[in-house]
């Protein structure tokens, strides 16, 4: 191959070769908003209760391994429902834990999810509206909808949640054998 289109073709080749890494950055790359986004939705997948014969050991060490990627060590948790706020991740994964022994079943699912990052991209709110879809042991489905509030903070390039608010009940509902 002559040096001259040897040197056409590698600029060409170079040329397609930046058009596509531009165009994955335009078209696919998360933007910060998604990124935050899909670490709460990952949380909210961590704490299901997937069935009655999850094993509780397993569970723990499960939700010991997804929530070290999803919250920072001191991480919070205020709920209601709880005497106190919870405070730290290990104490927030036997929460989560321990809340197969309630919940035969247990999934959270968020709508309305809106992010706020502060100017200095460091620094998010999601506020969002969350339903827990459940099943007692033995006991019939019940659906608890209410405002969620996550805080997120961006460390070393990920983000990691800070705190979780969730308000007082208004009052979980029964719902029908289709849940």
């Amino acid at each position: 191959m002559p040096e001259t289109s040897r040197r056409t073709w590698l600029a060409g080749a170079a040329a397609v070769a930046l058009a596509g890494v531009l165009v994955y950055a335009i078209f696919f790359w998360p933007s910060e908003e998604e990124k935050v986004i899909e670490v709460v939705l990952d949380f909210c997948h961590a704490v299901r209760v997937s069935g009655p014969n999850e094993n509780p050991a397993i569970r723990r060490l499960r939700l010991e391994g997804d929530l070290g990627e999803l919250l920072v060590a001191e991480a919070s948790a205020d709920v209601p429902e709880l005497e106190a706020g919870i405070q730290g991740r290990r104490e927030i994964a036997q929460l989560a834990a321990a809340a197969a022994t309630q919940w035969a079943t247990a999934t959270v699912s968020l709508d309305g999810i809106q992010p706020k990052i502060d100017a200095a991209r460091t620094k998010a709110t999601v506020r969002a509206t969350a339903t827990l879809d459940a099943a007692q042991h033995g006991g019939a489905p019940r659906r608890d909808t209410r405002k969620v509030t996550f805080e997120l903070e961006k460390v070393d390039g990920r983000w990691w949640i800070v705190s979780i608010t969730v308000p007082p009940k208004q009052g979980a509902e029964p719902v029908g054998a289709d849940v």
